[in-house]
């Protein structure tokens, strides 16, 4: 059990990374136009 909760929670991390990242990425994308990237970088 405690070897499958830890392969779950491997998994369940990395995809928040995941989603973070792609997250992150839309919003610089959205900045982009605005050159506020900068701005976005010190607020993460």
């Amino acid at each position: 059990m405690y070897i499958m909760g830890q392969t779950t929670l491997k998994k369940l991390q990395q995809a928040d990374k995941e989603y973070k990242n792609v997250h992150y990425q839309q919003i610089l994308e959205l900045f982009k136009n605005e050159n506020l990237q900068q701005n976005i970088e010190t607020l993460y």
